[in-house]
């Protein structure tokens, strides 16, 4: 029987840890373009990062079901058994491969990380401008038209 591909691993390394990089800024307009500087990179974070891993298991999950249909699916060189004992082995690859899956725990812890630092960063954003309901225009921070 053939080995099935090894399964894509979310890389641990590379989150953006600027968070609370503005916070050493003391020019009001430095503190925002700190901001924007840090959401940039969570943004660039979340598209090659997590949507590339997300990829890559859609590409895993097509290649072992490939496998599966080309190479062992009514080969009659593999037993009824073998055949079937692939089939199950692909299955729960499958499920640990689902988004809810054992395989999609560090990615989705990521992804709440990166909710969280997106959602503090932009209410920062808009404490440190003023431009959002609810947050006064700070002192030394122009009015946003």
């Amino acid at each position: 029987l053939p080995v099935l591909p090894a399964t894509p691993r979310f890389p641990a390394d590379g989150y953006p840890d600027c968070r609370e990089s503005f916070q050493q800024v003391t020019d009001p307009i430095g503190r925002v373009t700190q901001i924007n500087a840090c959401l940039s990179s969570l943004t660039q974070y979340f598209e090659n990062v997590m949507n590339g891993f997300a990829r890559s298991m859609i590409d895993h999950q097509g290649a072992i079901s490939r496998m599966y249909t080309d190479q062992v699916a009514g080969n009659t060189s593999f037993s009824p058994e073998s055949q079937q004992r692939f089939y199950r082995a692909m299955m729960a690859e499958h499920a640990a491969s689902n988004p809810d899956g054992a395989n999609y725990a560090d990615f989705r812890a990521a992804k709440e990380r990166y909710e969280r630092d997106r959602a503090y960063l932009q209410d920062r954003y808009c404490m440190n401008t003023g431009a959002c309901g609810g947050y006064p225009v700070p002192p030394g921070v122009g009015k946003v038209q």
